[in-house]
């Protein structure tokens, strides 16, 4: 069954999509059957010193091996640093229309993040999504502070309002100006140049990112990644079995992870989606693999598990009963691509053995022979 939809709707144009959720052929179902016990323990590598409290989202900085990771119940970024196990607040927003910041992208020094207008108890004011850049000098050193205390870095900068965006979820980088934007309320991926020289539009719509509306939390995209194997290395473009570039996203009401080929040039969809794992409580964020399958943060089921291109789910780490990966968030690789570093809400969105809940934490894991 064909349901590809594609849309190039202007910034606060209204598209009327009316989709029908039908069933995929080659959705495969998470059951316990294809999950193996943990190869290794997750160790938590920080902790925010207040609970509850929530890391959305992460991403590697290669030149000082350390991550930054984004708080959703706060405007922050704090810069986390595994071989000392400590963490620093890098940014706060002052912004009151960016409450909250979901996820970010970038290189070593300078990022793209998304802000919002939402809290944890009231949530979100629509359409009011914000892009903000945030420059590191080259030279700054990695933190070592165990108090919190901000290091002088530059100030976040705003780059663009978007209010034609229902909810800014997941980013990632296409180009040097561009990001595409997972749009959890419209059920679609954005694709935004950030020199403002063209609209944002829908680059991608299908009805597997549609939210659901008799959900407790309507999230429909959440995640977005985009896959370019990499012709220089046999084992990237043997294991995916071509060299297409993908676009992959999680759908969170709908539990499933999927891929979709993409024109290299335009992002426009070359192909039909393909469902790689479904049957996921609400699945978060991700990180793609060289080989093409992806290791996902499972949200609230406190755990994250791989995912290969035949559908084999195996989980990796974590457990339904334990704190250390607690409301997995997001997922990003460390320095060789041998660590795995995981962003967590300390079980907000569901208490551990329904009645624990800890500090959002970032915590990591050898991903070993595994993958």
């Amino acid at each position: 069954m064909k349901t590809l939809v594609l849309s190039l709707a202007c910034v606060g144009v209204q598209t009327g999509l009316t989709v029908s959720l039908p069933s995929h052929p080659n959705l495969k179902a998470r059951s316990d059957s294809q999950l193996a016990p943990p190869p290794t323990d997750a160790e938590t590598v920080f902790s925010l010193p207040t609970t509850p409290s929530w890391f959305e989202n992460i991403a590697y900085r290669p030149s000082t091996n350390t991550l930054l990771a984004t708080r959703l119940d706060v405007p922050q970024i704090w810069s986390v640093d595994p071989h000392t196990q400590t963490g620093t607040l890098v940014a706060n927003v002052t912004d009151p229309s960016s409450s909250s910041l979901s996820s970010l992208t970038g290189d070593d020094d300078v990022f793209i993040f998304a802000g919002l207008n939402y809290t944890l108890t009231t949530g979100l004011t629509p359409n009011s999504s914000a892009l903000w850049s945030l420059t590191f000098p080259s030279s700054l050193a990695p933190s070592s502070s165990k108090n919190g205390t901000a290091l002088q870095v530059p100030t976040p900068v705003p780059v663009l309002a978007l209010p034609g965006i229902g909810m800014i979820n997941g980013i990632t980088t296409w180009d040097a100006h561009t990001v595409l934007a997972a749009d959890s309320t419209e059920g679609a991926i954005w694709k935004v140049d950030l020199t403002s020289q063209t609209p944002a539009s829908i680059v991608l719509q299908d009805p597997t990112m549609a939210p659901l509306a008799n959900a407790t939390n309507v999230l429909g995209t959440n995640g977005v990644k985009v896959y370019r194997p990499r012709l220089d290395d046999p084992s990237s473009s043997s294991s995916s079995a071509d060299n297409k570039t993908y676009v992959y996203y999680t759908s969170t009401n709908q539990g499933l992870l999927a891929r979709i080929p993409v024109d290299p040039a335009t992002t426009i969809a070359a192909g039909p989606v393909h469902i790689l794992a479904g049957g996921f409580s609400n699945p978060d964020d991700f990180a793609v693999l060289d080989d093409g399958s992806a290791v996902l943060a499972t949200g609230p089921q406190n755990t994250v598990v791989h995912v290969a291109l035949d559908g084999t789910v195996t989980t990796l780490a974590g457990s339904a009963d334990e704190l250390v990966l607690a409301s997995s968030t997001s997922c990003t690789r460390g320095r060789d691509g041998g660590k795995v570093f995981v962003t967590t809400a300390g079980g907000f969105e569901a208490k551990v053995n329904g009645s624990v809940v800890g500090p959002g934490s970032v915590a990591g894991f050898d991903l070993g022979g595994v993958v």
